[in-house]
């Protein structure tokens, strides 16, 4: 190795990326990895009513309907009086705070403040729409214990939807919200040939449509609405609801961004805050909880 081609080889040898790491350092991209979700789901499936008015306030609702009788030639006609009551609604404070540094702010690339104020959206509609599945919860009427089959998801929605009807008197429970263990086994449906039930291309035998490249579709004549913060595993209770939307009514105020400077420490202060109210009619009988026996 002491002639000139061997020093040519050594060299060159020498002469590579991983002896010059200071000109191939690796690229520092502007994209920005994150697992968390945006959207709310539950609220396509509600009616907005506007801004919360105030942070209790009351709805006039009735209480003794007046009735109408059969009456005879020259009697008096009967009486029932109309009487009426209110529901109460309390607005709940949703809210969330960051303290950054002026320096993170000033030199973070991507702009760490774009991407913060982009997640803390995020979480605020995470917490809200979990408010809502949450009321779903707590104020909804639960159904008849189905199985977790497709036959007994056609009788949750063929028995709870006629059965709002008549609670609400004549509003339609056409939104079926769903959770993501739901949405799966409504995809895998299929009948007695194997023949898909809702996921089918140009079938026969539809009942709906729903794919895996949507979370929303048709079920049984009924919205399909996947949630993805439905937190129950499986096809369980409170896995899906079947919601009448002139049924449950939201109040939002607009989202307040506020910051504040921390001259004593050199931070700034981020809070993003908003206000929600819900409220169901009929005490809660527009809204249909599925139930596993």
């Amino acid at each position: 190795m002491g002639d000139d081609e061997a020093r040519r080889v050594v060299r060159a040898a020498d002469d590579s990326t991983s002896t010059n790491t200071g000109l191939t350092l690796p690229a520092h991209l502007n994209m920005f990895d994150t697992t968390t979700f945006s959207g709310r789901p539950a609220f396509d499936a509600v009616t907005r009513s506007g801004a919360v008015p105030q942070l209790s306030f009351t709805i006039p609702k009735m209480g003794t309907a007046p009735t109408t009788a059969v009456t005879a030639e020259g009697a008096a006609p009967s009486e029932t009086g109309m009487t009426s009551t209110y529901d109460t609604v309390t607005a709940a404070k949703y809210s969330t705070l960051n303290r950054v540094s002026f320096e993170l702010l000033d030199f973070s690339n991507p702009a760490f403040e774009t991407l913060l104020m982009d997640e803390m959206r995020k979480g605020y509609e995470k917490a809200t729409d979990n408010a809502l599945i949450a009321y779903f919860t707590s104020a909804g009427t639960q159904a008849t214990g189905v199985a977790a089959t497709a036959a007994g998801l056609q009788s949750f929605i063929a028995a709870q939807g006629p059965a709002a009807y008549k609670a609400t008197g004549g509003d339609y429970a056409n939104k079926l919200v769903a959770s993501t263990d739901q949405w799966s086994a409504i995809l895998g449906y299929a009948d007695t040939t194997g023949r898909a039930l809702f996921s089918a291309e140009a079938p026969t035998n539809a009942s709906g449509g729903a794919s895996i490249n949507s979370t929303v579709g048709r079920v049984l004549g009924a919205d399909l609405i996947v949630d993805h913060n439905i937190a129950v595993s499986g096809i369980v209770d409170e896995s899906a609801f079947l919601v009448a939307p002139n049924s449950v009514y939201v109040w939002e105020s607009p989202v307040t961004n506020l910051r504040l400077n921390v001259l004593t420490t050199g931070e700034i202060e981020i809070n993003m805050y908003g206000y929600l109210a819900i409220h169901a009619k009929a005490a809660g009988a527009g809204i249909r909880r599925f139930n596993l026996s």
